[in-house]
C-alpha cells in the first residue's frame, strides 16, 4: 500500500490544497475518540511545526453535537483554522493521506479492531495511540503509546527516528507476529480488489 510521498503530496495538494504537513485521525466521528486530547496535543506540536494541519477523516460527520463540541475546543485553542473535517473519502485518497502524514492519531481507550489504523499501518505510517491491549497485542512496538501526559518533544522524537530509518526498523519486529501480519494481508488482499 505504500506509495512515492511525493506523488501523494501531489495528489493531496491538487485534491484537497493542502501543502502543510499535517497529523491525521481516522475513524468514527464519536466521543468515545476523545479528539479533544487529539487538540491538546496538536496545540502543543503547532509551537515547534507553525503550520501543522490537523485532518480529520470520517465516512459522516453526523454528529453535529460532537461536531460543535470540537469547533467549540478549536476555537478556544486558537486552532479551528488548522482543523480540516473530510468525509467520504475514497480508498486511494486515504492512502495518500496516510503515505503524505506526518503521523496517525487515536487516542480512543474504547476500541475493537479499527480498520482505520490498520490501513495505516499498512501505509506504513507512524502511529500515536492510547496504550490498550489490543493495540499493543497490533502494534508492538510500531506505536508510540500515549501516557495520561503526553510529550511532544518525544513523539517528534518517535516521528524523526521512524523517518531516519524509513520504518524498517519497527516493521522488521513484525515478520513473526502472524496475527497482525496475517491481518495486513488480508487487507493488502481487499484493497486491491477495489482498485
Amino acid at each position: 500500500m505504500k506509495t512515492d510521498t511525493f506523488l501523494s503530496s501531489v495528489y493531496i495538494k491538487s485534491k484537497f490544497n493542502i501543502e502543510d504537513e499535517f497529523i491525521v485521525f481516522s475513524g468514527d466521528f464519536h466521543e468515545r475518540k476523545k479528539l479533544e486530547k487529539s487538540f491538546i496535543l496538536f496545540c502543543d506540536l503547532k509551537k515547534q511545526i507553525p503550520k501543522l494541519k490537523f485532518l480529520i477523516l470520517s465516512h459522516d460527520l453526523k454528529n453535529l453535537k460532537y461536531l460543535d463540541f470540537l469547533k467549540g475546543i478549536s476555537k478556544k485553542l486558537n486552532i479551528s483554522e488548522d482543523i480540516i473535517y473530510l468525509s467520504n473519502l475514497s480508498i486511494m485518497d486515504k492512502v495518500n493521506i496516510f503515505n503524505n502524514c506526518l503521523f496517525f492519531i487515536d487516542l480512543s481507550v474504547y476500541e475493537d479492531v479499527n480498520m482505520d489504523i490498520v490501513e495505516a499501518f499498512s501505509c506504513n505510517t507512524p502511529i500515536i495511540c492510547s496504550e490498550i491491549n489490543l493495540y499493543k497485542e497490533y502494534f508492538g512496538d510500531f506505536a508510540f503509546y500515549y501516557k495520561d501526559k503526553l510529550n511532544y518533544i518525544s513523539i517528534l522524537e518517535f516521528v524523526y527516528n521512524y523517518r531516519l530509518h524509513n520504518g524498517d526498523f519497527v516493521l522488521n519486529k513484525f515478520k513473526s507476529d502472524i496475527s497482525l501480519v496475517s491481518s495486513l494481508k488480508v487487507y493488502n488482499k481487499f484493497s486491491k480488489n477495489i482498485y
